[in-house]
């Protein structure tokens, strides 16, 4: 994977954005390396060897690698999971959501932020709900257009199609509950690796075909 430019990307604000990229070990497994835009060469990589963290670093990967071959189409951002916590206020209280990772996606002239959120344990419904709260606070609010100058995708993988499933039946109770929209897209591990995350890999509350989320 050639590295992506190590350019600092501006937020809405108008404030600078640490450049993250991915490269890929001879192993072939992929690690994060933070990039400081100023400093292109000195960089500190981020190796965490567990099965969870592996598969978000192969998504982020497989991201760039298929973008690569679409014109028109290139990941302009990369952010490893500990910088892609958002935090934000609700009802007077500081809350946050701490998704997989963040990146930024570019198709055709239109930038798309995305949250990533890998999902492998069988979830009760209970726990889908929960799993789901934080995004539901968070896109009730303000904050994602602020921050991002787009509402963010949220893409959730699962480790097999029952479970996406299940979650997608949730998913449509609880915004419709709650009255509100989280751009929530889902999907499951062996679509994506016959697919890829650029293609009609994705369904969403709203539909039960897979579809392109990047449109």
């Amino acid at each position: 994977i050639v590295p992506l430019p190590a350019a600092a990307i501006p937020t809405a604000r108008g404030a600078q954005r640490t450049q993250c990229t991915l490269t890929e070990s001879l192993s072939n497994k992929a690690w994060w390396v933070n990039l400081n835009p100023l400093q292109v060469g000195q960089f500190e990589p981020v190796i965490d060897t567990g099965e969870h963290t592996e598969a978000v670093h192969r998504f982020m990967a497989a991201l760039v690698r298929q973008a690569k071959g679409i014109p028109g189409c290139r990941v302009l951002q990369v952010t490893p999971p500990h910088h892609a916590a958002r935090y934000f206020r609700y009802r007077g209280r500081l809350r946050a959501i701490h998704p997989d990772g963040f990146g930024m996606v570019q198709v055709t002239g239109r930038t798309f932020p995305l949250f990533r959120e890998w999902e492998r344990r069988a979830l009760n419904p209970s726990t889908m709900s929960a799993r789901l709260a934080p995004y539901l606070r968070y896109y009730s609010s303000s904050q994602p257009l602020d921050a991002h100058g787009h509402r963010p995708l949220v893409l959730l993988v699962f480790d097999d199609y029952l479970a996406e499933g299940n979650f997608l039946g949730v998913a449509r109770r609880e915004m419709e509950r709650a009255k509100v929209n989280v751009s929530l897209w889902m999907s499951y591990r062996e679509l994506l690796e016959k697919v890829g995350p650029l293609g009609k890999a994705w369904r969403n509350p709203d539909g039960l075909e897979p579809r392109h989320a990047f449109v």
